[in-house]
């Protein structure tokens, strides 16, 4: 039987910046043939990807002289890789044979950190597409953090606002985050001379943030000083240089302002 090694060597074999990872592999204790057909004696390949689309190669899983993969078993593999992937997002396991294996569920283990990729959708692989696919994708929905500071001009006759505000953050890749609101239940934070502090979560991971967009929803003016995302504990701040106050009313405002670093 062949094990799920994903682009890593053995612990035995030392290798330079090498980093540690642990893998749990559960194969399904029954398919829809039963338990008989489950596990599997085929190959496999495999490999991980990051949130920002870096993976590891693809490479043969295999464990000589153990007969892993049985039905229902749970398989630890202790494994070094020279590959360093930031934020698990993916694995993906390919097959090059017929002989039908079904994954129940794998987990990655790095720096303390647990990501466990479930086969909600009960996929074999197999070559034969009349029994499965032969390559299975398995992904996470990855949330991170950001912390969004924004500091409403001090003094005006109509700086301060009750409206409703989305924000996105955008990287130096062009990357950014889908727009996510800015709420603090039971509490208005964009009045003047107040700073508001909002923690969002999003898919989408960001390497190094440079623009922060703010956009509203209806009229209600909105004279913003400056915004700060702060991310991984790297905090970003951006000056609302031009003095553009928010609104969609076009005679008041923009409703939509973005700013850089």
């Amino acid at each position: 039987m062949k094990i799920l090694i994903i682009a890593f060597t053995i612990l035995s074999v030392a290798t330079v910046g090498a980093v540690q990872y642990t893998f749990k592999i559960v194969t399904a204790a029954e398919g829809a043939y039963g338990e008989a057909y489950v596990g599997s004696d085929g190959y496999f390949y495999a490999s991980v990807e990051s949130a920002l689309g870096a993976e590891t190669e693809l490479i043969l899983l295999d464990n000589k002289d153990i007969n892993d993969f049985e039905a229902g078993a749970t398989d630890t593999f202790v494994v070094e890789s020279d590959v360093n992937l930031k934020n698990i997002k993916c694995i993906v396991v390919t097959t090059t044979t017929d002989d039908y294996w079904l994954i129940d569920r794998a987990t990655v283990i790095y720096k303390g950190k647990t990501t466990t990729f479930v086969n909600n959708d009960q996929v074999g692989l197999s070559t034969d597409p009349n029994e499965g696919k032969s390559q299975l994708r398995l992904c996470v929905n990855l949330k991170f953090e950001y912390t969004i500071k924004t500091v409403t001009v001090a003094e005006g006759p109509y700086v301060g606002s009750y409206g409703d505000f989305l924000v996105s953050v955008e990287s130096d890749d062009g990357s950014k985050t889908e727009y996510l609101k800015l709420d603090q239940k039971n509490q208005n934070l964009f009045l003047a001379g107040v700073t508001g502090t909002f923690v969002v979560n999003s898919s989408v991971y960001l390497q190094n943030v440079k623009c922060v967009v703010i956009k509203t929803v209806n009229d209600d003016y909105w004279f913003m000083d400056k915004a700060i995302v702060i991310f991984e504990g790297k905090s970003t701040e951006f000056s609302n240089a031009d003095h553009v106050g928010l609104s969609t009313d076009p005679t008041e405002g923009e409703s939509e302002l973005t700013l850089c670093v």
